[in-house]
């Protein structure tokens, strides 16, 4: 999954990608404009993707076909 920050540079945010029943699948830190989330191993299905920074908090509702 890329992720792709259009509006804010070098800034860090965190992230958590969630499955359905509110587990955490991965974590971690995304530091540039663009980034990729590796998804290769997660099954097809709804997932949110939170991001937390200085500037907030976001959550996108991400499907994995």
């Amino acid at each position: 999954m890329y992720v792709d920050f259009v509006e804010q540079q070098n800034i860090a945010w965190r992230y958590q990608l969630i499955d359905q029943k509110g587990r955490v699948l991965k974590q971690g830190k995304l530091n540039s404009n663009e980034s990729v989330i590796d998804t290769k191993q997660l099954s097809t299905g709804v997932y949110l993707l939170q991001l937390e920074s200085e500037l907030g908090y976001r959550v996108f509702r991400v499907v994995k076909e």
